[in-house]
């Protein structure tokens, strides 16, 4: 299953990494497309630490701690934050004049925003429970690493 879950990885990140290799020339949002190209590198050097048996137990560390920033979405006092790279799978809890609950799946999904909105009188909160599963599977795998 470990290997099964770094294969996985490695394709989501690839994919990714050439998406946004192309909006860093084509893109009107640079800042995002940079950012996607930044933690999608991160990711797949991590990976390929893990491949070569090097860095073993901090790229596990650290692939669980970027998979941790994709888990939460949220819009609370107008500050709005979400970054997801792959599949989605999210609960939404959204508190706008009654509370609303919205689930949601995106085969692929490559987002990066992070806003500040004005006049906004209502909060969101969002649980993506497919990278929220791959942090603690990752992080598990960090700490088998450690007692080695």
């Amino acid at each position: 299953m470990k290997k099964l879950l770094l294969y996985y990885s490695t394709l989501i990140y690839l994919v990714s990494f050439l998406i946004t290799a192309f909006g860093l020339f084509f893109s009107n949002d640079k800042f995002s497309a940079f950012f996607l190209f930044f933690f999608s590198s991160i990711n797949l050097l991590a990976l390929f630490f893990i491949f070569k048996s090097n860095y073993v137990q901090v790229s596990y560390y650290s692939l669980s701690l970027l998979f941790f920033l994709q888990s939460f979405t949220f819009l609370f006092f107008g500050i709005s934050y979400k970054f997801v790279i792959g599949p989605n799978i999210s609960l939404y809890l959204i508190n706008y004049e009654f509370d609303v609950t919205s689930f949601t799946f995106m085969f692929y999904n490559l987002v990066f925003h992070v806003n500040k909105i004005e006049n906004i009188d209502h909060s969101l909160f969002g649980i993506n429970f497919i990278q929220l599963i791959l942090c603690l599977l990752f992080f598990s795998f960090a700490v088998k690493e450690r007692s080695k």
